[in-house]
Order: structure tokens, then sequence, then C-alpha cells
């Protein structure tokens, strides 16, 4: 059903829409949910509104003003935006103190590879691109001997015995209504875990989704029997449909694990 769910969105099928904007999003503390502070657009939004709204007679239209404040704000000069600005970092202060601390998810461990490429790493270097550093480190860890290796494997083992130390006291430190909050965002966060592009392939041809291939540009092989290629075999067209179809998957699911965490007042991972 969540394949279903998930595809069904990407291909422009009647889904029920979600509401993602942070202003809505709200936080748990003391038993209480607080309202994240506005933005500084929808400050000015919300005092536009308060005086065109002032004139009883006046025509409430939402939508209109709404516009009109996106035209007005996009012309509107630095310094202007800059007062709205400052008192929305008054706003954030003033709500970052009502909220608990919050406790923070422990990072993952970090996989030996993994350690070795951020070590190879060098973001100053503007003659080579992130991608391609990634790339050539990626490309010497599978040359390097076990010996060469066993340094980021050590490192590994020491981040896995921080991660559960580190987890054991953030549950520990948990009320058992915290902890099943936490237990339950956690399988949420598992089930909304992001997909590949094939994996969304996969799935897009067991549901057996024809509209969904046909808008990607992939028709079957044979009239009869239907006969679809498979992810390698697809052109480059193709499979960038499929990319940027799971990029619009992933990007829906984030917001989706953001905000059902934020209504669990669970804090963001730590770096």
């Amino acid at each position: 059903m969540l394949a279903v769910g998930l595809l069904r969105r990407f291909a422009g099928l009647s889904v029920a829409p979600t509401r993602a904007a942070s202003s809505l999003i709200v936080v748990k503390s003391e038993g209480r949910q607080l309202k994240r502070p506005p933005t500084p657009f929808f400050q000015y939004l919300s005092q536009l509104r308060t005086e065109l709204w002032k004139d009883p007679s006046a025509k409430r239209d939402p939508i209109a003003v709404a516009q009109l404040a996106s035209k007005q704000w996009k012309a509107m000069p630095a310094e202007e935006k800059q007062k709205f600005v400052e008192a929305n970092k008054v706003l954030v202060a003033e709500f970052s103190k009502k909220v608990d601390t919050g406790k923070a998810i422990p990072s993952k461990p970090k996989s030996p590879s993994c350690l070795f490429v951020s070590s190879q790493l060098n973001s100053g270097n503007k003659a080579v691109s992130m991608k391609q550093q990634l790339g050539t480190a990626a490309k010497t860890w599978r040359t390097m001997s076990d010996a060469e290796k066993q340094p980021f494997v050590q490192k590994a083992e020491e981040d896995k015995k921080r991660f559960e130390r580190e987890m054991a006291e953030f549950k520990g430190s948990m009320s058992a209504n915290e902890l099943a909050m936490f237990e339950k965002f956690q399988a949420f966060k598992q089930q909304h875990r992001a997909k590949t592009a094939r994996s969304v392939y996969k799935l897009t041809l067991v549901a057996g989704k024809s509209a969904v291939l046909s808008a990607w540009g992939i028709e079957p092989r044979g009239r009869k029997a239907k006969v679809y290629p498979t992810f390698d075999e697809l052109t480059i067209a193709q499979r960038d449909a499929v990319e940027e179809a799971t990029k619009k998957i992933n990007d829906g699911m984030r917001k989706r694990v953001a905000h059902f965490r934020a209504e669990c007042g669970i804090a963001t991972t730590r770096s």
C-alpha cells in the first residue's frame, strides 16, 4: 500500500495533500504544543492582511492578499526586509526558551570506508569537484590492502561503541511515554526511508502502473505480452525520468519524517 501511495503521488493522481510549511509544525513542550514562529515573509503577510482588512467592507480574499504580499516582498529593498528578519530572530529566541532542550538522537556509526572517504575530502580544493574527490577516494579504498584499511576499521569499531553507549544513555533518560514515542518515530522513519531509482522502477513494474511507465517514456516490448526492459536496459532519458520521480518521492518522505519528528518532540540528529 505504501509503494502504491507513493507512486500515485508522483504520477499526479489524487492523493490527500500534506502540509509541510514550517509555520504549521508544532513542538511539544511540557505537555503543550508550541507553534513555530512565522518566517519574515509570513510576518509581512500577516501585517499586510491586517492593514488591508481594517475596512469591514473590504473583500477578504486570502489568495489575492498572499499574491500581493509575494509580489511586494520580492520588490522590497533589503534594508526594509531586514526589519522583519530581526523581528523573526527575536521570536525564534523566545520560542527556543519555551521549548524543552530536547534529546538529540545519537548519530549513526560510520563504516570504515565512509571514515576513509571523509578523511580524503578537501572542501577548499576548488580545482577538483566534491563528486570527483568522492569517486577517487572510493576507488582508492577498493584497491587498499587489509593492513591499510585496519586503522579505519578500528575507528569504525570505536564509533560503533560510542553509538551504542550514547543510544543506551539516550533511551535511559526517557520516560516510558517518551520511549514509546521514540520507538514509534523509528518505525515511521524506517517505513519512510529513502528509495533508489532502481527500487522505484521495480515497484512500479510490480504495481503494473503502465500509465506511470508511459509517462517516463517506457513502453512494453510486445503488444500481447507486456514485457518491460530491466532498469539496466533503460535509455539515459528514461533513467533520468525515473531518477526525477525518485527525487520527488524522497523529498516528500523527508518532509513527512521531519514533520513527524517535530510532533514527537525529538531533536534533530547530531552531526
